[in-house]
């Protein structure tokens, strides 16, 4: 119904292209007071009432009584959610809020050039693709999303959106792996090594993938941009994540750390292992 309330369970992911959360309000108004939680990005939830018309501002109440959400930003009205399947009573949605898990062995993907998205109610209607496999691919789209901004658009912004996807959900830095985000953030520290910020948040963003990846780290020039980083801007406290991500790939010895140590704005403590 235009403008009215419509009642069933429907499922919808977080999909804002700046990769930003919600805020949960209380009612369903964009000025409403919030409750303190949010909805993150690549999260599925249910909703039983939609308010409003598709094409403007809807208000979504979550299924679990926890509040309501928009579905475009206050700000600029970019779209912030995708729908996901809409059910009657089932149990489609069942476990969804339990993380897919991307296949470790998978074959490693290669963000595409296109700012489309999946045509997702023709595979939803299809009637082939199952409740799991239609959320996996959201949230690959999504992930792929974050990785062409910032191929298209390497900014600090982007990059805080990247970070905190890959820190917080464990899921989404495993399909950004297996999309490429190794060689596309070292190819953006590489292209701005005088730039700090981009530095440390693409340090911050790395280590992530340190623990399982430092071969293909170091075979990426990583160790190498990690001391030149520290050499240029000095061992203080904002290069904390670069000193760390440094020893966790290159494992410098220690006639490779003093130098480093001497200098006159060093912190000792961001130097140690």
């Amino acid at each position: 119904t235009r403008g009215g309330r419509r009642r069933c369970t429907r499922f919808f992911i977080v999909s804002d292209p700046r990769g930003n959360s919600i805020r949960i309000r209380k009612d369903p108004d964009e000025q409403a007071e919030t409750t303190g939680q949010l909805l993150v990005i690549g999260e599925v939830f249910a909703v039983d009432k939609v308010l409003g018309d598709e094409h403007e501002q809807r208000f979504l109440h979550l299924a679990d009584g926890r509040g309501w959400a928009i579905s475009r930003s206050v700000r600029d009205g970019r779209l912030l959610v995708q729908p996901v399947l809409s059910t009657s009573g089932n149990q489609a949605g069942k476990g969804l809020s339990r993380p897919v898990r991307a296949n470790p062995g998978s074959p490693r993907l290669k963000p595409n050039k296109s700012t489309g998205t999946l045509p997702l109610d023709d595979v939803n209607n299809s009637g082939r693709t199952s409740t799991h496999s239609t959320w996996g691919q959201m949230r690959t789209e999504t992930a792929t999303y974050l990785l062409e901004e910032v191929i298209r658009n390497s900014s600090t912004s982007s990059l805080e959106a990247l970070q905190n996807l890959v820190t917080s959900d464990r899921d989404m830095a495993i399909r950004c792996r297996h999309l490429g985000i190794l060689p596309i953030v070292s190819d953006v520290w590489k292209s701005h090594p005088q730039e700090q910020n981009f530095v440390t948040l693409v340090a911050s963003i790395l280590l992530a993938y340190a623990g399982m990846h430092g071969r293909a780290m170091r075979s990426l020039g990583i160790d190498t941009l990690c001391a030149d980083a520290l050499r240029e801007f000095g061992p203080n406290v904002h290069l904390r994540s670069v000193a760390k991500l440094w020893s966790r790939i290159g494992k410098p010895t220690p006639a490779q750390v003093a130098p480093l140590s001497l200098m006159a704005d060093a912190d000792e403590e961001v130097l140690k292992p």
